[in-house]
């Protein structure tokens, strides 16, 4: 890291026998920049566990991270790539179902299994409200966006859309917070947007 470097010139400079001002002015730089670097480290929201209360605007960012990173994670071409960007969504056996309800959207069965690409996810509307059985600060959002994909058709693709409805439970967990259930409550073909 910048700190160890800059901590092994101040070391090299004071072994050379420089000025003790250059060694101050050196290992002054070093407190500022590891300060930074602690900084730039600190919890926030959608990636951290959650303390104290979290106002209607934390929770609608740490849902929308989390959810925007369900089909992000697709853009990895490798399997275990994939897997390994949903675990920073979602949690234990809830990784599975979500990887096999998200593939299944995008395979086009008429082009022999091939994969759609996903061009867009856009929100439609989100409701977040308390729920009762989950752990100090969770919440539940109800969800409804749509996926925009493109579909390759012999020689030439075009785009399809589709709309989906689902409750989401989000939890605070060891490794930040996470969604933890999912209800789908219904979903869509929606016509081309052209």
């Amino acid at each position: 890291s910048l700190a160890v470097m800059l901590l092994g010139v101040c070391l090299v400079i004071m072994a050379r026998g420089k000025t003790p001002v250059t060694s101050g002015v050196l290992a002054g730089v070093l407190i500022v920049s590891t300060g930074l670097t602690l900084e730039i480290r600190s919890p926030v929201p959608g990636s951290a566990t959650g303390t104290g209360e979290l106002t209607e605007s934390d929770r609608a960012e740490i849902f929308h991270a989390l959810h925007e990173n369900l089909y992000r994670a697709f853009d990895y071409a490798d399997e275990s790539d994939v897997y390994d960007a949903l675990d920073h969504s979602v949690n234990g056996g809830l990784r599975e179902e979500m990887y096999r309800q998200i593939y299944r959207s995008l395979v086009q069965a008429e082009q022999g299994g091939m994969l759609g690409i996903v061009t867009g996810v856009e929100p439609i509307s989100t409701e977040l409200r308390d729920h009762e059985g989950l752990k100090p600060h969770g919440f539940t959002a109800h969800h409804v966006w749509q996926v925009e994909g493109t579909v390759y058709h012999w020689g030439h693709s075009h785009s399809r859309v589709n709309e989906y409805e689902a409750e989401f439970d989000i939890e605070p967990t060891d490794t930040g917070w996470r969604i933890v259930a999912q209800r789908v409550l219904r979903q869509l073909r929606v016509d081309d947007p052209e």
